[in-house]
């Protein structure tokens, strides 16, 4: 009787010893349920992002294709389709000139101030945008996309980064008053595109060759000059992609009297 109480005295004795690494223990155990709990958390949150990533690859693609039906190439020249113009306008409306008299005069004079000679005459600003099919040609197979930061009317085009040295687009224009003009190039700033895009000016005392950065150029008006122009022949913008190292982005030009 004696061998067994003193048995269960030792069992009774062990019971009581604690595990020295069960702090250990439920320590990792709960870290664990953290990290499970954090795991379904951002499982949850990557679902979301992929369903958002889809919807927006869904609509950049239907944008591109849509673009895509602006242009089409033919005989190595670039041929825009019109767009749809208000009812009653079979024609596209003239490049945007503000403070102009319109159209140059038959016969390519030069535009009278109202008022006699002694008045000074108005700024003249004419802007070309790549919608303006009448003023452009180019070859080559360029991209039309919408952007909503910069362009104007909303659209640009890009050369998407190939086929360098074949691809140009020409923007042509005559300016309603003869004189000098400063002429600007609208530069989106994208971090994708060339630093060294060359662009040709034809003006009356001949042309003048110029490079643009594009990346670091900023969003906005980039003046590439002063020139010189008359009314008797066209004015001339030519950009090139010959030896860009990246893509090349046109959108409009920029004629502004002093």
């Amino acid at each position: 009787g004696w061998a067994g109480g003193g048995g269960g005295g030792g069992v009774g004795a062990g019971g009581g010893q604690q595990n020295p690494y069960q702090a250990y223990i439920d320590a990792e155990k709960k870290r664990r349920k953290g990290l499970r709990a954090k795991k379904k958390k951002l499982g949850v949150e990557l679902k979301k992002l992929r369903r958002k990533y889809k919807k927006v690859d869904r609509e950049v693609k239907g944008m591109e294709q849509s673009s895509t039906t602006l242009i089409e190439k033919s005989g190595g020249k670039l041929a825009l389709k019109p767009p749809t113009w208000p009812p009653g306008s079979a024609n596209p409306p003239p490049a945007e000139v503000a403070g102009g008299s319109g159209p140059p005069a038959a016969g390519g004079n030069e535009a009278t101030p109202a008022g006699g000679g002694d008045t000074p005459a108005e700024p003249v600003e004419v802007v070309i945008d790549n919608n303006d099919i009448s003023n452009i040609s180019g070859v080559g197979n360029w991209n039309v996309v919408q952007s909503g930061q910069g362009a104007v009317n909303g659209t640009l085009m890009h050369d998407g980064n190939a086929e360098k040295g074949k691809m140009e687009l020409t923007y042509t224009v005559t300016l309603p008053r003869a004189g000098n003009y400063n002429v600007f190039f609208n530069n989106m700033g994208h971090p994708d595109s060339a630093t060294n895009v060359p662009i040709e000016i034809v003006h009356a005392d001949g042309s003048t060759s110029v490079l643009i950065n594009q990346r670091a150029g900023g969003m906005g008006w980039i003046k590439m000059g002063s020139f010189r122009f008359t009314t008797s022949a066209p004015a001339k913008v030519i950009l090139r992609t010959t030896n860009t190292d990246g893509y090349v982005l046109m959108d409009a030009v920029k004629f502004v009297s002093p």
